[in-house]
């Protein structure tokens, strides 16, 4: 019936009676279908203290911390669930990202690693070829991101990372247009300001060459 909220509590009464993993997940979904976050998020770390080795409660956990900002916490819970799941590609990928982001040179390798592992998702290949890209192997980043960018034409986030990408590599004009026509399809992506504030620096650019 679509009242989230309802099902969360009633989840919530369940799990008091008898206790689980499943429920724990179920209470955490409900809460934020009912755009209830703090609930949400509790749910998620007392099911992570009494479900350690629950991958799911995990994930789920390092992805709420990465959303909300709180990076130590997030590389903390993604590096547990890697030691749980060698081979967990989100967590290695956003592991990789964090790591990027903090400048920890650990960055390269855990990119590289979910690269190998998932080949043919956009997203993770978007990963490696920015990383790659911002440790002085441009032309690989360019190649990976173009890549990404072929199997998810739509993604914005994606196409910004190109247009820096064919920047840092020297191709200014290709990049320019790149963003005028990202911008001119998206309105609403996280790299939106940092695209315009490039975008005004290329034509700026450009105009002063004429």
């Amino acid at each position: 019936a679509k009242n989230h909220k309802a099902a969360a509590n009633a989840y919530s009464e369940a799990y008091l009676r008898s206790p689980s993993s499943k429920l724990i997940l179920r209470m955490y979904q409900s809460y934020k279908l009912a755009n209830d976050e703090k609930p949400a998020l509790e749910a998620l770390e007392r099911g992570a203290k009494k479900y350690p080795d629950n991958a799911d409660i995990r994930l789920a956990l390092a992805t709420e911390y990465h959303l909300d900002g709180r990076l130590e916490e997030a590389a903390q819970e993604y590096e547990r669930l890697i030691e749980l799941r060698p081979d967990n590609i989100t967590a290695i990928n956003n592991l990789a990202w964090i790591y990027h982001e903090k400048g920890d040179t650990r960055a390269r390798a855990l990119a590289d690693r979910a690269y190998q592992l998932a080949p043919e998702r956009p997203v993770i290949v978007d990963t490696y070829g920015w990383i790659e890209l911002h440790s002085d192997n441009k032309v690989e980043g360019l190649r990976a991101i173009q890549d990404a960018a072929v199997h998810a034409p739509t993604n914005p986030t994606i196409r910004y990372h190109l247009a820096v990408a064919l920047q840092m590599n020297g191709q200014v004009d290709a990049a320019r247009k790149e963003l005028e026509r990202l911008l001119k399809t998206d309105s609403d992506f996280p790299e939106l300001t940092d695209a315009q504030k490039l975008l005004e620096k290329l034509s700026s650019s450009a105009s002063h060459q004429q």
